[in-house]
């Protein structure tokens, strides 16, 4: 048991034509520019169901812009159901061990529960307890940061209402 494998065409076959799909949803996204031309910086991947993808779709779309040489923070922001880290852990793509460092790593210290706790995220970062720069984790990607959903007990509706929502954004 473990997260289903994804498949990510921008690291696993960037000359398919899935791939290329990507990098031509970059540069139409980049043609969306404001009045002032520039491309948009804050870019939501949304479904309508769950297991739809949206995950999926983020990172390969994270990739594409990350091949230009832009750096790029992958957020996720289903706070109830996260599953951009299952997604990069997945593709090999995380960089931390999913059951934290080594010296963390003692037979009998961690259940298997708790290891797989998301870790701190944006629900931290919305609710006041944290900071974004110090919730973002590394991928395998240098220009590529993950900032994963986190736990909070604050209904996830009005976290997205909360001024820290709005700073964090902009």
């Amino acid at each position: 048991e473990g997260p289903r494998p994804v498949w990510l065409p921008m690291v696993q076959d960037p000359d398919s034509p899935a791939a290329q799909t990507y990098r031509t949803l970059r540069t139409r996204m980049a043609q969306l520019g404001d009045r002032q031309g520039r491309a948009p910086r804050l870019i939501g991947v949304v479904s309508s169901r769950a297991g739809e993808g949206a995950a999926t779709v983020a990172v390969n779309l994270a990739l594409a812009r990350v091949q230009l040489g832009e750096r790029v923070l992958l957020v996720d922001g289903h706070l109830d159901a996260p599953t951009l880290r299952a997604t990069l852990v997945s593709a090999g793509m995380e960089a931390s061990h999913a059951c934290g460092d080594e010296s963390e790593a003692v037979p009998g210290r961690r259940t298997r529960a708790e290891s797989q706790r998301e870790p701190t995220g944006l629900a931290e970062c919305m609710d006041g307890t944290s900071e974004w720069t110090e919730a973002a984790q590394p991928t395998g990607f240098p220009s590529l940061t993950a900032l994963y959903a986190g736990r909070t007990s604050i209904v996830s509706a009005d976290l997205f209402a909360s001024r820290h929502f709005r700073a964090f954004c902009a």
